[in-house]
């Protein structure tokens, strides 16, 4: 088999891209190479664990190594290392101890779901991930339906498509280890990342449609050329008409990061969209940067496969520092993270499922030269 078709068959399965076939293909490849740089185990003949440890390391990254790209070179050797190097360590001997990071797993870190919390205008709230499917309650003429797959929907009645109402707010939000994907009335498509909300009227009246969201929120807004949909967060105004985009907004002191995936947006800060010297208009690949107490904007361009990866179930990396990683690993796995010594600077490339164990990311970053211990749902990021 050759570097470039194993280093792909790696990628997909740790992504859960495989077939069973193409599994078979990997794991018979994986135990040729364990047969022959690892034939067994032996402390009189093979001298220093820790030191066979080091050596086995460099031959596999020699193994799969591509010089011409180093960052598929680094994400390769890092989905190795998490699936397969623990068994050239670890499998021959019953006498483990807990001395590596990769075996202290005392309880399991799992990862989040979809669940959130529906607040009603009353102020009555409806926990959604424990709702039965079906209609969930009526405002207005508005059915609230959950749907089999587990989203909500607002469906608008025919019968009261054009009766005045009043304006009925509702609001969701995601918990730690949350996300949740809603329908709004006008047919608008938003998907919740872990500690995110959502304020928006059961059904849009008026000449405009708005909503305020805190965290991390996409939306693929339903086309109305007589109608702007409007989104507020921390720091900015977004408006449009219909597209794609990814808004980033955990307020305190991060920084607000708005990105485009399709069509195009005016994004102004502040809370006036109306005032050309503070807005700016977006086309599609772009990310807007709005610093906390900051009124410009700055504008790049960036991989938009990176950022709507979480909406895809991935966590993807590309050159992140640390806290960054950590950060969105505490709040869709519900744990702590604490830093201890000071932190040197780390750039780390990758991409992995949301699915897995956090153990799995965390031996990732291991081999990566990221040193941690985990106790209870605490994790401490080592110097």
């Amino acid at each position: 088999m050759k570097n470039s078709e194993f280093k792909k068959l790696l990628e997909n399965y740790f992504a859960g891209n495989l077939d069973e076939t193409q599994k078979s293909r990997l794991f018979q490849h994986y135990d040729a190479l364990r047969k022959e740089e690892f034939p067994g185990w032996d402390d009189n003949e093979l001298g220093n664990e820790e030191q066979v440890k080091s050596d086995i390391y460099k031959r596999v990254v020699k193994r799969i190594r591509d010089r011409r790209n180093r960052l598929i070179y680094l994400s390769a050797a890092a989905i190795f290392f998490v699936c397969f190097i623990p068994l050239y360590f670890f499998k021959v001997k019953d006498d483990l101890t807990e001395n590596s990071p990769l075996l202290v797993q005392k309880e399991q870190l799992l990862p989040g779901s979809d669940k959130a919390i529906l607040i009603l205008e009353d102020g009555s709230q409806i926990v959604l991930d424990q709702a039965e499917n079906g209609v969930l309650t009526s405002q207005g003429g508005i059915k609230v339906q959950k749907t089999k797959d587990g989203h909500l929907s607002y469906i608008v009645n025919a019968e009261n498509e054009d009766k005045e109402q009043e304006l009925s707010f509702n609001t969701i939000k995601t918990p730690k280890a949350g996300q949740y994907q809603i329908q709004l009335s006008d047919g608008t498509k938003v998907w919740l990342n872990a500690l995110s909300s959502i304020r928006f009227p059961s059904k849009f009246l008026g000449n405009e449609r708005r909503v305020e969201i805190t965290g991390e929120v996409f939306f693929e807004v339903a086309k109305d050329k007589m109608k702007p949909f409007r989104v507020y967060s921390s720091n900015q105004v977004i408006e449009v008409l219909g597209t794609q985009f990814n808004i980033n907004s955990y307020g305190e002191n991060n920084p607000s990061k708005t990105t485009l995936v399709e069509g195009s947006i005016r994004i102004a800060n502040g809370e006036k969209i109306d005032n050309p010297a503070n807005m700016r208009t977006m086309v599609p690949g772009e990310q807007a940067i709005i610093n906390a107490g900051s009124k410009a904007i700055s504008i790049k361009q960036v991989d938009t496969d990176e950022i709507m990866a979480w909406k895809n179930g991935f966590f993807q990396f590309n050159n992140e520092d640390i806290q960054s990683v950590m950060s969105q690993i505490e709040r869709w796995y519900d744990v702590h993270v604490k830093y201890e010594g000071l932190q040197k600077s780390k750039r780390i490339t990758g991409k992995i499922n949301r699915k897995v164990d956090a153990y799995k990311i965390l031996e990732m970053l291991h081999y990566f030269g990221v040193n941690y211990a985990v106790e209870g749902k605490t994790i401490i990021i080592r110097n």
